[in-house]
Formats: C-alpha cells, sequence, structure tokens
C-alpha cells in the first residue's frame, strides 16, 4: 500500500515539475500527456500483467502505431523496453528486501519461467538474480 501510495505521488510529482521551468527533461513534459501517464500508471502499479503494445495503446486511447511513435519519442525507447526495464527495476527491489523466492519474484513481475527470468534479470543487471540478492545482503 505504501509502495502504491508512494508511486502515485511521484507520478504526480513528474507530472508538475514541467510546469516549474523550461529546463525539464523531455520525459518529464511527456508525463504531462495524460494519455502516456495513463500508461505508465498501469505499469508502475502492476508491473507483472500481461503487456502488448496494443494494450498499452488502448489504455492510451490512441492507436498503436501512433502509441508506439509517441512513446519512443517521449521517452527513448519502446514501450516494451520500458515495460522491461521496470520488471527488472522491481526484481531488483524485491531482491534486495524481501523474503519471497526467486520463483514468486519472477511471477510478481511478469515471468512464468524462472530460467527466462533469470537470463532476462542477468542481461539487465549483469549478475543472476541468486548473486544479485547476495551482494544485496552483504552491503
Amino acid at each position: 500500500m505504501t509502495a502504491a501510495l508512494m508511486t502515485q505521488c511521484l507520478v504526480h510529482f513528474f507530472r508538475r515539475l514541467p510546469s516549474q521551468g523550461e529546463g525539464a527533461l523531455p520525459w518529464l513534459m511527456a508525463l504531462q500527456d495524460e494519455r502516456l501517464g495513463r500508461v505508465i500508471d498501469t505499469i508502475l502499479d502492476a508491473p507483472g500483467a500481461e503487456y502488448t503494445v496494443e494494450s498499452m495503446a488502448d489504455t492510451a486511447a490512441m492507436s498503436r502505431s501512433a502509441f508506439a511513435e509517441h512513446f519512443a519519442e517521449s521517452f527513448g525507447r519502446s514501450p516494451m523496453s520500458f515495460v522491461n526495464h521496470v520488471r527488472m527495476q522491481r526484481a531488483a527491489q524485491l531482491l534486495a528486501v524481501e523474503n519471497m523466492s526467486i520463483d514468486e519474484i519472477a511471477r510478481t513481475v511478469g515471468y512464468s519461467s524462472r530460467s527466462h527470468f533469470s537470463r532476462a534479470f542477468k542481461e539487465h543487471s549483469g549478475l543472476p538474480p541468486k548473486d544479485f540478492r547476495a551482494e544485496s545482503f552483504a552491503h
């Protein structure tokens, strides 16, 4: 509950930040677009849900091609790349602080296969989940 509230506060903060000055980063300006904001909120609230470019475009009430192009222009990456990044960030948080098995974490962030999750996590972080967890607890 606290994490969800913090997420909502951060999204609200980032949406208002561009109105504070001219020097805001392009992705901060993009968060003022309610259509993209809805998609970002949805991904941050449920990173483990099944996402497709089509489903995200529906959430944004845009065509698939217009959504994909607008998202990439605004965030410098594809929508699915963003989803994968959020999933790996959430997995890293869970590995560092939660007493969940790696299988549970994999399912929580949207992977049905532990091996697929482990490969994706190692590619993202440079370490397999088990080693990342061990290093997190060592610090």
